[in-house]
C-alpha cells in the first residue's frame, strides 16, 4: 500500500462546554460557567486522524481527552508496570470546574511547564499526544534503575 502525505497547517480544536444561569447586565448575552474542556486535532491534523480511521490503522484516533482521562491512563500504566504509588485509578475522580473547591480564574491558554521534569531525565520529552505511553515506559525504566 502506498502512503498518504497530508500537507497543511494544524491546530487544536478546543471545545469548551459551559452552562449559564443568567444574562449579563451590560449586554443581552449569557454569562457562561465553564464545565469542561476537550481538545481534538484540527485542520490537517483532523484530516490525518480521519485517514487513519478509514485505513484501519492501529493508532488510537480518539484524541478527545481531558486531564481526568490523562491521569487515569498514567495511573493505570504505572500500576501495570508495578510502580509503587500513593493512589490508584479508582481514586481519580472526574469533577467539573464548577465543583473545584477554589474559584480559580481559567487561563485562555494552559500549557504544562515540563522544564523541571526535563532537567531530571536523561531523554527528551516528545509532544505528549505522540508518545504519551512511550514516555511513561521510559520513566518507569529510570525508576527501576534508580
Amino acid at each position: 500500500m502506498s502512503g498518504i502525505l497530508v500537507i497543511g497547517e494544524t491546530c487544536r480544536d478546543v471545545f469548551v462546554y459551559c452552562d449559564s444561569n443568567r444574562l449579563c447586565p451590560e449586554a443581552p448575552v449569557p454569562v457562561l460557567n465553564i464545565v469542561d474542556q476537550r481538545e481534538n486535532p484540527g485542520m490537517a491534523g483532523n484530516v490525518r486522524r480521519n485517514i487513519e480511521s478509514l485505513l484501519g490503522d492501529a493508532i488510537d484516533i480518539n484524541t478527545n481527552t481531558n486531564w481526568y482521562e490523562i491521569a487515569k491512563t498514567l495511573i493505570a500504566y504505572a500500576e501495570q508496570q508495578r510502580v509503587q504509588l500513593n493512589t490508584q485509578v479508582e481514586d481519580i475522580q472526574s469533577i467539573t470546574i464548577a465543583e473545584y473547591p477554589t474559584a480559580a480564574k481559567r487561563p485562555l491558554i494552559s500549557q504544562l511547564d515540563t522544564r523541571k521534569l526535563q532537567s531530571q531525565l536523561s531523554f527528551d520529552l516528545p509532544h505528549w499526544k505522540d508518545d504519551f505511553l512511550a514516555v511513561a515506559s521510559d520513566i518507569v525504566k529510570e525508576l527501576e534503575t534508580a
